[in-house]
């Protein structure tokens, strides 16, 4: 939410340094992309992530962060078999009928009071780009205020509909960052609880964890990789 494809820019390279085939996809309307945000939805994050699925000769390592846990799940539910491994950093890991912001039993509301006048749209303001980069230098908060931008509502409201047979097919692992603000750790605690992941790792870092533990983060994606 709110970011694009470049904010795995300190990820990507070492990663393709280490031999991997990288991918780091805009959402519609994030990034360089021009779709317009009002009109997107869960299902169109989804499908979007489905259809580069689609275009892939073998599976995938799909990595979510923070709302792309939720893209992620229903993209698998749609190709479980275009999935090797499910990656969630920092990343909501829901349970059928929770949304990121709460609906029906979700994790933690957003606070939406500073929604854009449509009704459909909210931006990122600067309390909650301090809050969310506890562990992030100045030079770093700086360039977010630069290049985060709009997001849509209704991804963020609506509620996950994964399968045990689809979705729960497919070996998942998570990485929390242990000052994160966003997947606090009781969320994390209870997301864990409701769907145990084969692996868990957990990161001194924010919510930003590409940003505040980059490094640290590159290791544990490589060693993801290598599980058999």
């Amino acid at each position: 939410a709110w970011h694009g494809g470049w904010c795995w820019e300190t990820i990507e390279p070492a990663l393709r340094q280490k031999g991997y085939r990288t991918m780091a996809p805009d959402l519609p309307g994030h990034g360089s992309r021009t779709e317009p945000i009002a009109e997107q939805t869960l299902e169109s994050y989804a499908d979007d992530i489905v259809r580069l699925l689609d275009e892939q000769k073998e599976p995938v390592i799909l990595v979510g962060h923070s709302m792309g846990g939720v893209v992620i799940t229903m993209a698998a539910e749609k190709r479980p078999e275009k999935v090797k491994k499910l990656v969630y950093l920092a990343a909501f890991m829901l349970k059928p009928g929770q949304s990121v912001n709460g609906v029906d039993n979700g994790i933690r509301p957003i606070d939406f009071s500073s929604r854009t006048a449509d009704g459909k749209t909210v931006p990122w303001g600067e309390k909650q780009v301090a809050a969310f980069t506890v562990d992030c230098s100045e030079e770093v908060k700086q360039s977010l205020y630069q290049r985060l931008c709009t997001e849509a509502i209704a991804p963020l409201v609506t509620g996950v509909s994964p399968t045990e047979k689809n979705w729960g097919s497919v070996r998942r692992f998570y990485i929390a960052a242990d000052d994160d603000k966003a997947a606090t750790p009781e969320a994390v605690k209870e997301m864990l609880e409701n769907y145990p992941c084969e692996k868990v790792w957990h990161l001194k870092a924010d919510h930003l964890a590409f940003y505040s533990a980059p490094d640290e983060l590159i290791e544990i994606l490589d060693d993801i990789a290598k599980i058999k």
